[in-house]
């Protein structure tokens, strides 16, 4: 049961991000606002980082940290781009 929480929160987590930096995270659009950051980059890291904590195969968990340095990678760009952009 535990590894089926950890995979919905997993594919969740990074459809999410997926979303957020195909969308509204994207400079292009203007600056996001605080509720898309925490939407759509804070919220997936946090789920990404439970299902972490969650899984017991050490395989996937090697596999969900790559996941989840892309993603706190992803929450840097966003704040990065914000700051040199203004």
């Amino acid at each position: 049961m535990k590894s089926l929480i950890s995979l919905v929160l997993a594919v969740f987590g990074t459809a999410m991000l997926l979303h957020g930096w195909i969308g509204p995270l994207t400079p292009a659009e203007g600056f996001p606002t605080l509720e898309v950051i925490g939407l759509y980059a804070l919220l997936p890291v946090a789920l990404i980082g439970i299902s972490v904590a969650l899984t017991e195969s050490k395989i996937l968990k090697f596999l969900l940290s790559f996941l989840l340095i892309g993603a706190v990678a992803l929450l840097g760009y966003t704040a990065l781009s914000m700051t040199v952009l203004t």
